[in-house]
């Protein structure tokens, strides 16, 4: 087993990653989240037929896999975990408590480096999205622990080189507003699209601010950062304080999917869409998307010359649950509608160029009101025909974790595993998708802030009121038998 190195590159000591001149060919027996990538161009053959590997610990956090085939045939993955233990033939950063590993690894089975993001960028959770940048760069939608807010969460947008050094890190560094996501966008230019969500204060990205006094009302706003620098050339909210739903970039401009903010059934079955210049921010056209029912939005990308949304409507069974069957309503560049194709239950889009099937995939629940999920559809639109490839697993998996990009040639899919399990694996036929070995995950640390103050500290940002329904929800539920250790993990 090779041992990895630091690379003798001109950086300080915490902005390595560990690089791996040689490691062997792919080992293949590590547990746990999986991750399907199917039929990739000519690097393909190249690829290793099942990567293994095993997250941090059962739970919501073990949903936080992520993948990306980069255009040089690579395959990026992050993932939490816990302990000691190698994979693509390295050895991983020892984490007693908690790392967030990022990986590239070469069409070969090789790891180009590895690095512990946690460990490197201080509070990291996990990696919501990532995405690559011209030139081979990767882009990184990061969670943190906020450095302000107790173990409330901030997001940060990271550039990683190439070669594994960290470039810039975007980021308010005293919010007193929480942040969800920056979902961001890369540009035909190279520049990132960002769409904020956060909620309870103010937010700052360099030197512009948006301040929002009121808690538990989300509030959105637009920015676009140089991809190079992070410098932010501009930023902007919504237009009458609508939330994004979803955003995508096509050419010069870019398209959001919205919500009417106001309550009722009229405005439940309208999607507003927003067209903006990509280079100014200026809106450009305005459209409103009608249905015959209350809908929910699922998603929405570049397709073709226009866009694709992705709207669910609620299907109701005779055991009073929803389905939510959903289209993808294909818009010219104008945000008219062009045709409609129905795309399975619950689904959500794969990420990928423009000129890529247009693929959804969709989690098949055991029950409605369950989180077990073992079959699974990839539904590809190709021309006006639809077609579907069923898998099964030999686990239940996160609905939620179940991301992945479409190409010309295949798609990428990852997915987590309730037990920790996971691994990658390359073009599999439809059919039964087998997990790896189990693999024993040490006890997780004690918290570093005691129950008392995390209920002060979530009483300072939120208010007495809303401390209080958080005291008296984790009583029930401790009441009930969930366990104190698990009510960790759900932020009790």
């Amino acid at each position: 087993m090779a041992r990895l190195n630091r690379a003798p590159l001109a950086a300080s000591a915490e902005d390595m990653p560990r690089t791996v001149p040689f490691a062997p060919p792919l080992a293949l027996a590590f547990a746990m989240v999986v991750a399907v990538v199917v039929a990739v161009p000519a690097f393909a053959a190249a690829q290793p037929a099942r990567v293994d590997f095993h997250t941090d610990r059962s739970g919501a956090v073990s949903g936080y896999t992520r993948t990306l085939t980069t255009t040089d045939g690579d395959l990026v993955l992050s993932f939490p975990y816990r302990g000691t233990y190698a994979m693509a033939g390295v050895d991983l950063p020892d984490a007693p408590a908690q790392g967030v590993a990022l990986l590239r690894i070469a069409p070969d089975g090789r790891a180009r480096w590895v690095r512990d993001l946690r460990r490197d960028l201080g509070r990291t959770q996990n990696v919501s999205s990532i995405r690559e940048l011209p030139g081979g760069a990767l882009l990184l939608d990061v969670q943190n622990d906020s450095p302000t807010l107790g173990h409330l969460t901030h997001a940060e947008l990271v550039r990683i080189e190439p070669d594994g050094r960290i470039g810039f890190r975007l980021a308010d560094p005293n919010p007193t507003a929480t942040s969800s996501s920056f979902a961001p966008r890369v540009t035909a230019e190279g520049d990132i699209l960002l769409v904020g969500h956060f909620r309870g204060g103010s937010y700052t990205l360099r030197d512009t601010q948006e301040d929002f006094s009121t808690p538990y009302v989300p509030s959105h706003f637009l920015a676009l950062v140089d991809g190079r620098s992070g410098a932010v050339r501009w930023q902007r909210t919504m237009p009458d304080r609508f939330t994004v739903a979803d955003a995508a970039v096509a050419g010069d401009e870019f398209a959001v999917a919205s919500k009417d903010p106001r309550n009722g059934t009229e405005h439940d079955r309208a999607v507003e869409l927003f067209r903006f210049d990509v280079r100014t921010g200026v809106l450009r056209g305005r459209a409103r998307y009608h249905r015959a029912h209350r809908h929910w939005i699922h998603g929405l990308r570049a397709y073709g010359d226009g866009y694709a949304l992705l709207a669910a409507i609620c299907d109701r069974q005779a055991d009073g649950f929803c389905r939510f069957p959903a289209d993808a309503v294909i818009l010219d560049r104008t945000l008219a509608v062009r045709a409609t194709h129905r795309m399975g239950v619950r689904p959500h889009f794969l990420d990928g160029p423009a000129d890529a099937p247009l693929r959804t995939v969709a989690a098949e629940r055991e029950a409605d009101d369950s989180l077990a999920v073992r079959t699974f559809r990839v539904h590809t639109l190709q021309g006006d025909q639809v077609t579907t490839a069923t898998y099964r697993t030999d686990a239940p998996v996160y609905p939620g974790s179940l991301i992945g990009r479409s190409t010309g040639a295949g798609f990428t899919l990852s997915m987590a595993a309730h037990d920790q399990r996971g691994l990658v694996l390359r073009s599999p036929a439809p059919g039964r998708v087998a997990l790896g070995p189990a693999r024993a995950i040490p006890e997780p640390p004690e918290p570093t802030m005691t129950e008392a103050e995390l209920d002060h500290t979530y009483g300072a940002v939120f208010g007495a009121e809303a401390a209080r329904t958080r005291i008296q929800q984790r009583e029930r539920l401790r009441n009930e038998g969930v366990p104190d250790a698990l009510l960790r993990q759900m932020g009790f």
